[in-house]
């Protein structure tokens, strides 16, 4: 009997430990995918164009991007003139800076494969175009815009990712414009600008990710009573 009563008591000294550590609730962890890339290094001469992106991951396959962009006057229309060999070829000056959040959703998964990007983007523009045959034009307007992008992006490695899109946005456009006239002591003309806008976009990043943990929001509140 004694050694009966001896073996019990071993048993539940041994055994309470483990029944204690077992009730304690295993903390959680929250992994967040994140991601920055900025464009070619080339656009960065002088200024031309400079963007950056932060990418937060959702899903398997879907990421919030983060925008900022500035960059030098309308670069497009300018290249168009000069290989049409337009002796007229207008030049721009100023900027134009604009930000956005796109929701994107991945073919394959995050940061890898076929890309569809929506969101909202405020673009501010504050340029200047003149040129030999043409008046020069001065606009200080800002806009509010949709902007859709579809592209790709591919791994390189485990880190490193290189996106290119190309799609368009649709907004509204304010503020103003001023008009010299090529005539020699005209007066300028100023105009409220008030008008829909549809515009070309696309970018290239050049980026890298990486990861974060943080104990869950709920494992406090899983704590039991005491």
């Amino acid at each position: 009997m004694r050694t009966l009563l001896l073996a019990s008591t071993l048993v539940a000294l041994t055994s309470t430990p483990a029944k204690v550590f077992a009730d304690e609730p295993q903390q959680e962890v929250n992994v967040y995918n994140l991601a920055v890339a900025v464009n070619s290094p080339l656009g960065w001469i002088d200024g031309n164009s400079i963007g950056g992106s932060v990418y937060v991951g959702l899903t398997d396959h879907q990421v919030l991007r983060a925008n900022v962009a500035s960059y030098v006057g309308n670069l497009t229309t300018t290249l168009a003139e000069g290989l049409a060999g337009s002796d007229s070829a207008s030049t721009h000056k100023g900027r134009i800076t604009d930000g956005g959040v796109g929701w994107q959703i991945y073919s394959h998964e995050r940061m890898d494969g076929w890309m569809l990007e929506l969101g909202p983007m405020l673009r501010v523009r504050d340029t200047q175009q003149s040129g030999d045959m043409v008046p020069q034009v001065t606009t200080k307007t800002s806009e509010l815009a949709a902007r859709a992008l579809v592209g790709y992006s591919v791994m390189m490695g485990k880190r490193v990712f290189l996106a290119a899109a190309v799609g368009v946005s649709c907004g509204y456009e304010w503020g103003n414009e001023v008009r010299k006239d090529l005539v020699r002591d005209a007066p300028d003309v100023e105009a409220a600008v008030n008008r829909p806008r549809v515009t070309a976009e696309g970018f290239i990043r050049l980026g890298f990710t990486f990861d974060y943990e943080t104990p869950a929001a709920s494992h406090a509140a899983k704590q039991p009573a005491r």
